[in-house]
């Protein structure tokens, strides 16, 4: 999560300086202005991980105006979807029919990033994302292609699961995990990367559970029952937060 916002400063450079090929003007012309979109959690209980990213964008921003005083200028049109599907599918017309924009960083999340795509791919509108990580974006053989407007910085869910896998079993001497999703576009696809990777014998259990979920006791009482000793919650802060304060507060003590 830390290192998003230098992703972002990357991502907004990028942006940058493709735009110079559109906008390349002669010498002594006024300062032309470019304008690009953000897209991604500002408000809510995602709020961390879109200021963040946005915080990179306008650093980068920052330093290509100063660059390139008098001659571009760069400025940013902000979209909060709060990291939800649903309200990505609200904002990204807005930003799909403003013609000013000419690229956009975001969104977010994949779940996001799947709502948004229909309305930037009719748009053409180049996108960039810092953590949206589904395999299936970028999968020729989905529906959910964001071909060719989509790109990303990240690694897709292929390569992250069945890293948290070994991150959470690392110098434990007999693992027994037990994985829960959140149902969500990101933990679904984090889970499905990570089973086939998993050991003989080391994985005792999976759950999905909604993130709207307040009660983590059905779960709890899976995890155990299945004897786990290490439990891996692919989700995001918010829910993941009471969900270890419950697991700790019913005496479990494994990772």
């Amino acid at each position: 999560m830390k290192k998003r916002g230098l992703i972002s400063v990357a991502t907004a450079t990028a942006l940058a300086a493709t735009s110079l090929v559109v906008f390349a003007p002669a010498s002594n012309a006024a300062t032309k202005t470019i304008t690009i979109a953000f897209q991604g959690p500002l408000t809510g209980e995602e709020a961390s991980v879109g200021q963040d990213e946005l915080a990179g964008m306008k650093y980068a921003i920052k330093l290509f105006n100063k660059k390139n005083k008098g001659k571009y200028k760069v400025k940013v049109v902000q979209a909060d979807d709060q990291g939800d599907p649903a309200q990505s599918a609200k904002v990204a017309p807005g930003i799909a029919s403003n013609k000013k924009i000419i690229g956009l960083v975001g969104a977010a999340y994949s779940g996001a990033t799947i709502a948004a795509l229909p309305y930037y791919k009719q748009r053409g509108l180049p996108m960039v994302s810092p953590s949206a990580t589904r395999v299936s974006i970028t999968d020729p053989a989905d529906g959910n292609i964001g071909f060719p407007v989509f790109h990303r910085v990240v690694p897709t869910d292929k390569v992250q699961g069945p890293a948290l896998f070994k991150l959470a079993t690392k110098g434990v001497s007999s693992p027994k995990v037990f994985i829960v999703d959140d149902q969500s576009a990101y933990g679904v696809g984090l889970v499905d990367y990570m089973k086939p990777t998993i050991p003989a014998g080391q994985g005792v259990g999976f759950d999905s559970v909604s993130d709207k979920t307040t009660d983590w006791s059905a779960t709890i009482a899976k995890v155990k029952t299945a004897g786990a000793n290490v439990v891996i919650y692919t989700g995001y802060f918010p829910q993941a937060a009471p969900f270890f304060k419950q697991l700790r507060d019913s005496g479990y003590t494994g990772i």
